[in-house]
């Protein structure tokens, strides 16, 4: 958020498809993931932007085809060991998030590395800061801007995601099943979105994610 307006690749979209179906979005400030599916789910507000889907979220959701796919990496404090393969990551520390979709996946196909579980990717960054754990994993953009927003200093990439399982993060907007005709009209917005208008949504934040790729982030 900047200037209190919502940014990000997510809300570019939703300007476009605002642009091509006259539908209005209002940005709600969001707290714990967790809640927020909670929130969503009980209907208190009609869709969710930056969503992973899976087979639990497919019981109650309708959801748009992927928008976006974003790098995921491995973070930890600045001169940590290099993550080379998933075997880097035994016997160390990894941070997981409640209800984040790359949570299920660690536990389902490697149930035996040690996992130390937060409520909110804020606390699990501010742990690996202050060595509660070893490395967390993520989407390269959202960890970036979330340590951004609130001063976290000290980290850095140290590996690409060695999770096959989840190769990157897909991102799809998602309604409840009762809001089918509100999925259609994103759908068919969505499919409308000509090559020059994504191209210029990537071209914009192609050189902040490129940069965020290559720097500490300190």
């Amino acid at each position: 958020m900047k200037n209190g307006n919502q940014q990000g690749i997510a809300v570019d979209y939703l300007n476009l498809i605002s642009e091509k179906t006259g539908l209005k979005f209002k940005f709600e400030k969001q707290g714990k993931w967790e809640d927020v599916i909670e929130s969503f789910k009980y209907g208190e507000f009609q869709l969710l932007h930056s969503a992973n889907r899976d087979a639990e979220r497919d019981q109650y959701g309708l959801f748009s085809p992927p928008y976006l796919t974003m790098l995921i990496v491995n973070i930890g404090r600045v001169g940590s060991p290099r993550i080379n393969s998933i075997e880097d990551l035994k016997n160390r520390k990894i941070g997981v998030v409640s209800s984040f979709t790359i949570t299920k996946n660690y536990k389902e196909f490697y149930p035996d590395l040690n996992y130390v579980e937060y409520d909110k990717i804020t606390d699990a960054l501010r742990g690996l800061a202050t060595s509660e754990i070893d490395v967390l994993t993520g989407n390269l953009v959202f960890l970036n801007y979330v340590i951004n927003e609130n001063f976290i200093p000290g980290l850095e990439v140290i590996g690409q995601n060695y999770l096959k399982e989840m190769e990157n993060a897909r991102h799809y907007f998602g309604v409840l099943k009762e809001n089918k005709t509100l999925i259609d009209i994103i759908n068919k917005a969505l499919a409308e979105i000509t090559n020059t208008e994504q191209q210029a949504i990537s071209i914009k934040w192609q050189a902040k994610i490129a940069t965020m790729r290559k720097m500490i982030l300190v």
